[in-house]
């Protein structure tokens, strides 16, 4: 064979190993890009479906979901702000509080808000050796359990996170220890039966304007900060010094601001990854990367002199379905009472999420002089309306304990949905009235139905068919009877339940397992919803299943794989140059 014949041959193969070359890495560029395309529209915020990463023999999650309800407009927090500031040596003080690890559970939402609860807390009170320990398990469990948008270790949207901390606040670690580590979430049940004597509040939240002067100067003036903030590969393996992100986008997550610098121009934060991860469970982030600005919220919270000598308005004495539940021990200090010039007193009372049957009332004890009038008030908020009702007018003298109201109609208007009821005392002008006690009592509706599973199916193939399970309990008391069926579905793709309904399911009776099938739409898209179940005999008493499933797949290869065949095409044309070169 002549040189030339040897040379076109060696040519033409060495241009085929190019192209194959070059298709090779652009299909590892092409998966990369899919891979974070992906990432992003996971709504756990995680790169495989255990949502986990492994770095070092250590598994790291994330927590926050993207989108979720629009936030409140952002607030625009202005001063003189020092050139950096760092709350864990403050005055030689920390006010921070210890690192934690949140395991193998997008849970970074309760760590991440908590964490500045706690801070905040000590920084309200003074007391930077306060010993403050909050429950992250109680908004994994009870958020999920309570609030859309909470969903346990799948991870929490950003506006859900704070409603919660308002609404149920927050109780002590030792009340509600963290399980979740391992991956799986305990009921809400779990938690310690004289919760409500424990509960921690904020008085409100709010977000700040993503600028840098706006954060720095919320910082100073409420304490750390909960952000939220993108995650890439890079971040796993930080080790130290002033992150820079790179590498493929992976998910979202909720960590604390608690620090700046402004030389050379970073955030100091805390994590919830453990102290063998970044500096001791600490990181130094640049300014503006990774969207750390972007939503950044501010806890308004009480000292530890309010939050933990604040009188408790009785506790439910029982929690089976038709039982009596009272709070009538709520004692009203003397340096509370309400007199004279137009004075209120209101109340809140958290009866839990239950259904009030017809039948709430409301008692007072309150002595009144009515010198210049006829007594207070009473009025109770109607969360319908939107506006305070009257229920009592001109209740004279009184210096015990009666009841003063009972509802005939529409009780369930003065419980909003989370189980508040509040109660507001009025006197008039120039009337002297001393409050000592208000109370609720009534009969109440626990729920009945639970149901657990889901219905993520995954990929299905355009217009063919999947099956999974899920299971219906009644979680009542025992001998209660329980109709259930399927109320409604997705619009997408052909559902079928079976059975789709049953009746007098009882507690003792076990779960019932529903088998449900559904058939893909035949367009190649992402679809989700929710399949909803409910109590026949209480509209109030549902329950919502996730649904999910992708018609359109994506071609991703191994990253292993792509490195053995770049790796066998290179020595292959090394070996082909050696012969040629003989």
């Amino acid at each position: 064979m002549d040189g030339k014949k040897i040379f076109r041959i060696g040519a033409s193969f060495l241009i085929i190993l190019l192209i194959v070359t070059s298709v090779v890495n652009a299909i590892s560029i092409n998966n990369n890009l899919e891979l974070e395309e992906d990432v992003e529209k996971n709504d756990c915020g995680c790169e495989d479906k255990n949502n986990e990463l492994y770095f070092n023999n250590e598994s790291y999650q994330l927590g926050l979901l993207p989108g979720g309800d629009p936030l409140p407009p952002g607030k625009d927090f202005t001063g003189r702000a020092p050139t950096s500031w760092d709350w864990r040596d403050k005055d030689g003080k920390d006010w921070t509080t210890p690192i934690k690890n949140q395991g193998n559970c997008g849970s970074c939402y309760a760590f991440g808000s908590y964490a500045a609860m706690e801070s905040c807390i000590k920084i309200k009170s003074n007391e930077p050796d306060l010993s403050i320990d909050l429950s992250e398990q109680f908004m994994v469990s009870c958020g999920k359990e309570w609030l859309d948008g909470i969903n346990g270790c799948d991870g929490a949207y950003f506006n859900p996170i704070f409603q919660f901390i308002k609404t149920y606040g927050a109780i002590p670690e030792s009340c509600f220890p963290y399980t979740s580590g391992g991956g799986s979430v305990p009921p809400c049940s779990n938690k310690c039966s004289n919760w409500q004597d424990l509960q921690m509040f904020i008085n409100d939240w709010g977000v700040v304007s993503s600028t840098q002067s706006s954060i720095k100067n919320a910082l100073i003036e409420y304490g750390p900060l909960p952000t939220g903030m993108k995650v890439y590969y890079n971040f796993y393996d930080y080790s130290g010094g002033v992150y820079e992100p790179s590498g493929s986008l992976q998910g979202y997550h909720l960590v604390t601001i608690v620090g700046y610098n402004d030389n050379p121009g970073y955030w100091i934060c805390k994590n919830s990854w453990g102290t063998n991860w970044g500096e001791s469970g600490w990181f130094k982030i640049k300014y503006g990367v990774c969207d750390i600005e972007k939503d950044t919220a501010y806890l308004e919270v009480q000292g530890q002199e309010n939050l933990f000598s604040q009188t408790k308005c009785g506790t439910l004495t029982s929690k089976r379905s038709g039982d009596i539940y009272n709070y009538n021990s709520c004692c009203v200090s003397m340096s509370e009472h309400v007199w004279g010039g137009d004075a209120t007193a209101w109340y809140e009372f958290n009866i839990g999420k239950v259904k009030v049957k017809e039948g709430m009332e409301i008692g007072i004890e309150f002595a009144d002089w009515g010198w210049f009038g006829n007594g207070p008030n009473l009025y109770v908020y109607n969360w319908v309306d939107k506006k305070y009702t009257c229920l009592g007018t001109n209740l004279g003298d009184n210096d015990e304990f009666k009841w003063v109201w009972k509802t005939t109609t529409n009780s369930q208007n003065y419980v909003r949905e989370d189980g508040v009821v509040e109660v507001k005392v009025w006197t008039e002008e120039l009337d002297w009235t001393i409050l000592y006690h208000v109370g609720i009592r009534g009969q109440l509706l626990m729920p009945n139905l639970k149901c657990s599973g889901d219905l993520n199916f995954g990929y299905i193939a355009p217009g063919q068919s999947a099956t999974k399970t899920i299971k219906v309990h009644n979680i009542g008391a025992a001998g209660s009877e329980l109709d259930w069926k399927i109320s409604s579905w997705p619009n997408w793709g052909t559902w079928t339940f079976t059975p789709n309904k049953g009746n007098k399911l009882k507690p003792e009776d076990g779960a019932v397992t529903i088998t449900v099938k559904v058939v893909a739409p035949t367009t190649q898209d992402e679809y989700s919803g929710k399949v909803k179940i409910i109590n026949e005999n209480d509209d109030s008493d549902y329950e919502f299943i996730d649904a999910s499933l992708t018609t359109r797949r994506s071609r991703q290869y191994s990253t292993t794989f792509l490195v053995f065949l770049q790796e066998k095409i290179q020595l292959l044309l090394s070996r082909f140059l050696f012969v040629l070169k003989r």
